[in-house]
Parts: C-alpha cells; sequence; structure tokens
C-alpha cells in the first residue's frame, strides 16, 4: 500500500488592521496589504526545513510559487519586502499568473510548528471577476529538511526519491470588496451642561464635541474626512438628527420641527449641504471645505444655538451619521440631552408616571379630569392595545364616543362587538377610504326613506363573496353588471339568468306583456344579439359572386334574407337566373355569401341576419 506523501507546509493568507478582526481565507478586490503566513507542519517528525540562500528568483530558481487561473488576480505591480526576490510572470501555455519567491537572506531554518510571514503589496483580486472565490495553487520545487538539531545546517536539497514530502498544495480564497473598518474611533459628547432649558421661550446653545478617542500617537488610527471638488457628493459628510415632534404626540422629542428647523449650527471647517424637516426628524448635512484628518486626541466641535423647545423634561438623542470617511464603513454615534420641569413617580413608583394622581399601578395613570389631547397622535412600536371594564363588573358598553356637550355617543361599542353609529338624517355614519375610493353608509328619514349604501366618490360598487373577485358591480352611471366589472347596458349579464314559476322580466318599462319585454336595446357580452346587415357586390361581372364580411364565425350564425340582382345582358330575362347561394366559413374565420348564376352579374345585393351564437344553443353548422 502506498503511503502518501507528507504535507510539510500550512498556507494561510491573513489580512491585519488595527482593532479589527483579522480577515483569513480571503482574497480582496482592493489593493490592500496582506501577509501569506507559511507553517511548517512536520510536528510528528520533528523536522526543521531549511531555507538555502538564493541571490535571485526565476521559474527554474524559487522558493515558492503562487498561482492562478489568468484574470482571478488583478493586473498590478506585486511587492513584497527586502527578505525575498520576487518574479510575477504570466504563463501563456498554462493560461495562469505566477508569483515566483526565493528567499534572499542567510539559510533560515524553520523548526516544526513555527510560521513565517510574507507580506504583500499589490496582490488582489480582479475587481471585474464574477467568480466567488480564487482558487489558489502554491508549489515548491524541492524540501530541504535539516539532518540534525538545531545549528546544523544543510546547503544541498534531501533526495527524494521516495517521494516522501508533497510539492504543491492548494487555497480556495472567497473574493470579497473591504468595505472600510468596522470600528471607528469617533465619540460624541457634549461639551459642558447636556441639559436644555425648556422654560418659556429661552433659547439655549449646545454644544457636539466629535473626536477621535484612539489613544494619543496611534499609528494607522487617523481619521480623514475627504473633499472632492470634481464630485461634492462623494465627499465625507456628517448627518445630523434631531428627533422631533409635538409635545403630546411626541414628548421623548427635543422640540417640534418648527424650533428645531431655525436652530444655527455651525462647525468648524464645514459647510452645510443640504437639510430635511418632517413632522419627526429634522436632519442637516454636514461637508468639509477642504480634506480634513483627525489624528488621536483631535476633535470637531459642532454648535447648535438659538435651540428652544418646550417639551416636557426627559432624555433625548442626538444622532450623527458619518459616510465615506477612507477606510472606515458608514456608521453613526449617538449622545443623550436632557429637557428640564414632567413629574414621575418616586421610589418603589419611579418607573410609572402619574398625571393628577401619584403614579399607582399603571405606567401611566390619569385621574380626576380627562386627558386632553390637541393635535397629537398616539404612536406604538409595537402592536396598540385597547382593554375595557379591567374591573370585570360586566358593564354592557366596551367603548363609547362623544362630541362637543352630546349626551349621546355618536359611536358605541358594546361588550359582544356590536358597533353601532348615531347620526342625524343623510348624514355620513361609515367611510372607509384609502385617500381616493370612498365607501360609505347613512340612514334617511325622508323621501326616499331608508338605508343607504354605495361609494362617496366617483368609483363603482361591487359585491363579492368568499374574498373573491367582484360578481355584481355596480358602476357610476347606474348600469349593473352581473359577471362583469363593465357593464355595457342598465343591466348586463355575464352568464345564466334564470326566472322561474311563470315570471315575467319588463326592461325598460314598468308591465311586461311577455316573459321577456325590451324596451330599448339588449346586449350579449356587450353586442346586440342580432344584427342585419346589406351586403354589396358591385359590378363581379361573373357567373360567380362571394361577398366577404366582417362577422366572425365562431360568435355569429348567418342568414341569407334576401338579395336583389341584375345581369349582363342588359335585357336578359332575370327570372330564375340564380342557381345556388349559400354562406359559408372556417373556424376562426368570417362569414362570407357565394351566389352562382346562370350568366355574369352586373350588380348584386344580398340581406342577412345575423345571431349570437349564445342564443342559438343546440344549432349547429
Amino acid at each position: 500500500m502506498t503511503t502518501p506523501p507528507k504535507q510539510p507546509y500550512a498556507f494561510e493568507v491573513v489580512y491585519e488592521s488595527s482593532g479589527e478582526e483579522p480577515l483569513r481565507d480571503v482574497l480582496l478586490t482592493q489593493n490592500l496589504p496582506l501577509e501569506l503566513r507559511i507553517t511548517n507542519l512536520l510536528l510528528k517528525d520533528g523536522t526543521a526545513i531549511l531555507l538555502n540562500t538564493l541571490s535571485d528568483v526565476s521559474p527554474e530558481s524559487f522558493h515558492f510559487m503562487l498561482e492562478a487561473k489568468k484574470g482571478l488576480i488583478a493586473t498590478a505591480t506585486t511587492t513584497t519586502d527586502g527578505n525575498w526576490k520576487l518574479l510575477r510572470v504570466q504563463e501563456s501555455a498554462r493560461g495562469t499568473t505566477q508569483i515566483f519567491l526565493a528567499w534572499n537572506q542567510p539559510t533560515k531554518r524553520l523548526e516544526a510548528g513555527e510560521t513565517m510571514s510574507i507580506p504583500f503589496r499589490g496582490l488582489f483580486a480582479n475587481p471585474q471577476g464574477d467568480r466567488p472565490t480564487v482558487p489558489m495553487m502554491l508549489s515548491w520545487p524541492s524540501l530541504t529538511p535539516a539532518r540534525s538539531s538545531a545549528g546544523a545546517v544543510s546547503t544541498e536539497p534531501r533526495p527524494l526519491e521516495d517521494e516522501e514530502y508533497a510539492l504543491e498544495t492548494y487555497l480556495l480564497l472567497e473574493r470579497k470588496t473591504w468595505e472600510g473598518r468596522a470600528r471607528v474611533p469617533l465619540r460624541l459628547d457634549v461639551v459642558g451642561p447636556r441639559h436644555v432649558l425648556n422654560v418659556g421661550d429661552k433659547p439655549n446653545t449646545l454644544v457636539l464635541r466629535i473626536t477621535n478617542s484612539a489613544p494619543p500617537g496611534s499609528q494607522g488610527e487617523d481619521v480623514t474626512f475627504s473633499f472632492n471638488s470634481s464630485e461634492i457628493t462623494k465627499s465625507s459628510h456628517l448627518s445630523v438628527e434631531l428627533l422631533a415632534g409635538t409635545v403630546e404626540g411626541r414628548p421623548f422629542a427635543l422640540g417640534t420641527s418648527d424650533q428645531l428647523k431655525v436652530i444655527n449650527r455651525t462647525m468648524g471647517g464645514f459647510v452645510e449641504a443640504s437639510s430635511t424637516v418632517s413632522s419627526s426628524l429634522v436632519r442637516f448635512k454636514l461637508r468639509p471645505t477642504a480634506s480634513k484628518v483627525l489624528k488621536p486626541g483631535d476633535y470637531l466641535e459642532l454648535t447648535l444655538e438659538n435651540l428652544v423647545t418646550h417639551h416636557p423634561n426627559g432624555l433625548t438623542n442626538i444622532d450623527v451619521h458619518f459616510e465615506r470617511i477612507d477606510g472606515f464603513q458608514d456608521g453613526s454615534l449617538s449622545c443623550l440631552v436632557e429637557k428640564a420641569p414632567l413629574v414621575f413617580g418616586r421610589d418603589s413608583l419611579s418607573g410609572n408616571v402619574g398625571m393628577g394622581d401619584q403614579a399607582q399601578d399603571a405606567r401611566l395613570s390619569v385621574r380626576g379630569g380627562p386627558l386632553h389631547l390637541e393635535g397629537a397622535e398616539i404612536q406604538s412600536k409595537e402592536s396598540l392595545t385597547f382593554r375595557a371594564n379591567v374591573d370585570k363588573q360586566g358593564e354592557d358598553s366596551a367603548a363609547r364616543f362623544f362630541v362637543k356637550d352630546e349626551q349621546q355617543p355618536v359611536m358605541e361599542l358594546n361588550a359582544s362587538g356590536l358597533l353601532k353609529l348615531r347620526t342625524s338624517s343623510t348624514k355620513h355614519g361609515f367611510r372607509h377610504t384609502d385617500g381616493t375610493v370612498a365607501l360609505t353608509t347613512y340612514v334617511k328619514s325622508s323621501t326616499p326613506v331608508g338605508g343607504w349604501i354605495g361609494t362617496h366618490s366617483t368609483h363603482s360598487l361591487h359585491f363579492f363573496t368568499k374574498d373573491s373577485a367582484p360578481q355584481v358591480t355596480l358602476d357610476t352611471n347606474g348600469r349593473l353588471g352581473i359577471g362583469t366589472q363593465t357593464p355595457g347596458a342598465p343591466l348586463d349579464v355575464r352568464g345564466n339568468f334564470l326566472i322561474q314559476n311563470s315570471g315575467k322580466l319588463a326592461i325598460g318599462k314598468a308591465s311586461p306583456g311577455a316573459f321577456l319585454d325590451v324596451n330599448g336595446n339588449f346586449f350579449i357580452k356587450g353586442k346586440k344579439p342580432i344584427e342585419f346587415i346589406k351586403l354589396t357586390a358591385s359590378n363581379p361581372n361573373s357567373r360567380t359572386a362571394t361577398i366577404n364580411t366582417t362577422i366572425k364565425v365562431s360568435e355569429w350564425y348567418l342568414a341569407v334574407a334576401g338579395f336583389e340582382a341584375s345581369f349582363y345582358p342588359a335585357n336578359f330575362n332575370e327570372v330564375n337566373c340564380i342557381s345556388e347561394f349559400y354562406a359559408t366559413g372556417s373556424p376562426g374565420g368570417n362569414w362570407s355569401v357565394v351566389f352562382s348564376a346562370f350568366n355574369k352579374f352586373m350588380l348584386l345585393t344580398c340581406y342577412a341576419v345575423c345571431f349570437r351564437r349564445e342564443i342559438c344553443k343546440g344549432i349547429h353548422g
């Protein structure tokens, strides 16, 4: 049994970045420094490996070769440190990129289990590639094991006739785009007092400081806010966000949007690029006027002046989002400021708020008067629950709604789920709308008396069952469609219509005189059921004349009701001169009428009756 050759080396590609977790077994699409780490795996044998000095590097003289298919590695100048000679070639015969490495220092002894690192620049994945991985072969032309203990150095490769050691291995590297360091050494704080007074209209000044919090003298911890004069939008920028809202609806906000949008904001070396104001948020974006480097310990100060708020006591966040900072991922910073006088519960009730009473057994207790909200809204990030009759006394009414000083509720929900609406005559009681379409109801006690339901907008009223498509539609012109959403007549039925027990149906009149009495037109599939047409073949000058129509065979039956004809010569006896006539047509085509005569036609006019196939069930041909 053949023993497989021993694998003398383990290889690992590693990207190191200060303060970040190393990236391993990946090849980035950016030209960033990386290390190829090589470990002696001959632990069991305890064998050291010698790297003898090579004064130059070539495809015939090297210690290690890295090889990948052409196009997987970006075209660039690849370099390493002074301990190695490096040669990069494009091997056309193999269709690969090859990188040869030769150790040019005094002979190095790599002990079993020891790892050495080779730094690279200019070795990165092709940014235009579409493969998710980069397979790479690593090989070495020979192996020089040390023959004895440390200090003994062999200058000749050990013979490998027994193929004891492998001479190649493979790495499968994930192709990845680096988005920058995730840990940004920035800190957001308030300089001086972090309280914002909410008494009267007293203006406040708040100073925010953005500091590079890395220890002074740290290497690789500079934070650069870049300025791109050719494409301003690609410059770094800071977005400052202030929570806005009404006092009642968003008490946690810093102020209303009207109060916050007039704040004066300044930051040295930055200008305001844009601002956005909404009812819930005021955001202003700042960009540098020139590239700005924050070294460890340096800071920027943002001053907010003319800040007025009437919001109640409490903490609120000020968020600063940063984007396009060189070498870092986009992120955000946050700090708390406190508005100060709402009275909170104390001691065991410190988590509750009371209005009109001490905070009792609820987070918010209101007692001894109404809760007044003006221009406010109730918001909940999760589901919002209303529960009545928590004392379980069995009241029938679950909720009642009044307006002004009325004694009768305009809306009442009882404990059984019955919803009652009370309105004046012809006043709408229920309206469901998406802002465009509106469904509404009302009651009317004057003529015509009754209950009303319909659309309050210019849209059709649809009826359906089982959450299906509409089965009955009443459009805005008063046309009723059964089986269609676009009725073409006052009553448009698509499908069967059944009247039983000798009933009669009148359309367009009050008293039917027959089972079906129509005063006006009626349609089948939007078309008349019977059509009378006149067809003419002018000067056919032939004993056979064919008149083509636009009547579809698949929809109609056609019958010749009569004709008029004249013949050549003009004095020819026209009695019994037509020998044959018939209607013909193929499925999918149109009807034609064919006439044959004993003499040539001069003029031919035909009268035909067309019947919709739907009213001719049982007729074939």
